[in-house]
């Protein structure tokens, strides 16, 4: 089973113990993969080297290690304190992000949630949580502070565009169930499905 947590230095060694299973194509593939020179998502591996890799648990690990460390370098340039959690339940694992705001006192909205290791189907999901509009009679208390939320995750919306290269989204309405005063979007991104 992937770890979101798998450190740097036992993946280059796990692939430094499989080089010889591998192409040089595919081992400075996974290698760069593993620097962070450029994200999974992007197509920089020939067609017979994406065969050779793509049902492997290397790859997928690989892939998950590139997609977190990503994402944790966008939300450290972001104008936020990070907060993390992780959670693991009967069908997949989930690490959640989220950012720390100020109003009046400081508060937490989630920005993003990766999962990972479903049963029997290796996928690798993000779910950017984008706060598009605020809608009904609000305060002026609530209306600034979605404002807030909105320019953080509309910043961190487009910086995983733009790093992931991602074009095809599914956004998908959801209604809060606490604060029935704004309207949320769930963007839900797949970032790999084998």
């Amino acid at each position: 089973m992937a770890s979101i947590f798998e450190a740097k230095s036992n993946l280059k060694q796990l692939l430094l113990q499989n080089k010889d299973k591998l192409t040089n194509e595919v081992y400075e593939y996974l290698l760069s993969l593993i620097e962070l020179e450029f994200a999974v998502t992007k197509d920089y591996l020939s067609k017979s080297g994406k065969e050779q890799i793509i049902n492997t648990d290397i790859y997928y690990q690989v892939a998950l290690y590139n997609i977190y460390h990503i994402i944790d370098r966008i939300l450290s340039g972001l104008d936020t304190v990070k907060f993390v959690s992780y959670d693991r339940n009967q069908h997949y694992d989930s690490f959640e992000m989220q950012g720390l705001y100020q109003s009046r006192e400081y508060e937490l909205c989630r920005l993003i949630r990766i999962l990972y290791n479903f049963n029997d189907w290796k996928n690798i999901s993000i779910i950017n949580d984008y706060y598009l509009s605020c809608e009904g009679d609000v305060s002026s208390k609530t209306a600034r502070d979605f404002a807030k939320k909105q320019a953080l995750s509309s910043e961190l919306h487009n910086k995983l565009l733009t790093e992931f290269a991602l074009e095809d989204i599914q956004y998908n309405n959801v209604s809060p169930k606490q604060i029935t005063t704004k309207k949320s979007i769930l963007v839900f991104t797949t970032i790999l499905k084998y």
